[in-house]
């Protein structure tokens, strides 16, 4: 059988230098059609989802709207169960605030890793 590293490209980058520079990493690959796998983390929390879109004002991203695999079901009109709302004024930018029912208020988290997986070409 034949390795995976011949056909994917698998790019990781841990994001504890505040996350910025992966924030605008995670909306370029999501603009060519892939998402992102991310890890979030705070006192409380470490979660992995997977970025699937994103929301500007302006120039600013806003929003990074994603699937939490212990959220709710997805459907034909709602592609998303989770959302990352993006702060460009406090220390800690981002606040993962859940649209799932029953999980309890949204909470302010650090965004750790992000993972990129791309076919190879062949």
């Amino acid at each position: 059988m034949d390795s995976f590293s011949k056909v994917i490209d698998v790019q990781h980058t841990n994001t504890k230098e505040g996350g910025w520079k992966s924030l605008n990493n995670i909306v370029t690959t999501i603009d060519t059609g892939i998402p992102v796998i991310i890890s979030v983390s705070n006192n409380s929390l470490c979660h992995a989802m997977l970025a699937v879109g994103y929301e500007k004002d302006g120039d600013d991203i806003t929003r990074v709207f994603l699937l939490d695999p212990s959220g709710d079901y997805i459907n034909i009109k709602k592609r998303w169960n989770a959302v990352i709302e993006v702060s460009h004024t406090r220390k800690r930018p981002f606040n993962y605030n859940t649209v799932t029912e029953g999980i309890p208020d949204s909470q302010f988290v650090d965004l750790d890793d992000i993972l990129i997986i791309r076919r190879l070409e062949e």
